[in-house]
């Protein structure tokens, strides 16, 4: 996530708009999640993990975090990465490949920041 300014504006337009709209985080850097986005009424985050820096700064991020044990946190693991005890209770995909133009989830609308706002 390069631009977490713009991720707060286009949540909260989301939000604005449609309070029943249901918002999933993917991202692949923990630690600016949770300094700028926890207090933005996320529905569900999801981290991918694709090397062996994420994986270091996801732990690190991890271990000082503190969720509201209802939302809901997956967690991808890319093959070849391993991660360390937990603190939270992560919905865990491990040795995963990349797949070009992955299908999203039923019902899920995927926008890029950089397209948004």
């Amino acid at each position: 996530m390069t631009e977490p300014l713009r991720v707060q504006r286009l949540i909260r337009a989301i939000r604005k708009e449609n309070t029943f709209a249901k918002i999933i985080l993917y991202t692949t850097d923990l630690a600016t999640v949770l300094f700028y986005c926890l207090d933005w009424m996320l529905d569900g985050l999801t981290v991918t993990i694709h090397d062996r820096y994420d994986a270091r700064h996801f732990v690190e991020s991890e271990r000082e975090a503190d969720f509201d044990e209802s939302l809901p946190l997956r967690l991808n693991i890319f093959k070849g990465i391993s991660i360390f005890p937990l603190k939270h209770k992560w919905k865990i995909k491990e040795d995963i490949e990349w797949i070009e133009n992955c299908p999203l989830p039923e019902n899920e609308v995927f926008m890029r920041t950089a397209d948004a706002l």
